[in-house]
């Protein structure tokens, strides 16, 4: 099994190549947000921490739509919808604690 870090690279790298700006641009986020977790910390991240951060940036991002933090900024509320998305891809049983139809909707 892979770790989060390596398939969170290995789909960057595919939504690169497949011309998925927005994806590849949340990941490259993402991973970067790892990255300087790990200096931080001063060592390598587990899975687990990793899952954690994950968790807390989309739990973080739902907040954030469903108290309309960014008012009528339609641009930023899509890009803010496109990384739950991403995120969501990471998480299995990410559908059953948000409805992510709705909040794509909203």
């Amino acid at each position: 099994m892979k770790s989060v870090k390596k398939q969170l690279a290995i789909d960057m790298k595919d939504a690169m190549e497949k011309g998925n700006k927005k994806k590849a641009s949340v990941l490259k986020k993402l991973r970067a947000l790892i990255k300087n977790k790990e200096i931080q910390k001063r060592k390598e991240l587990s899975d687990k921490e990793v899952k954690k951060i994950l968790y807390e940036k989309v739990d973080e991002q739902i907040k954030d739509i469903n108290n309309k933090k960014h008012g009528n900024n339609k641009e930023f509320s899509g890009e803010v919808k496109t990384e739950i998305k991403v995120l969501a891809e990471y998480f299995p049983d990410f559908s059953q604690k948000y409805d992510t139809e709705k909040i794509q909707r909203s």
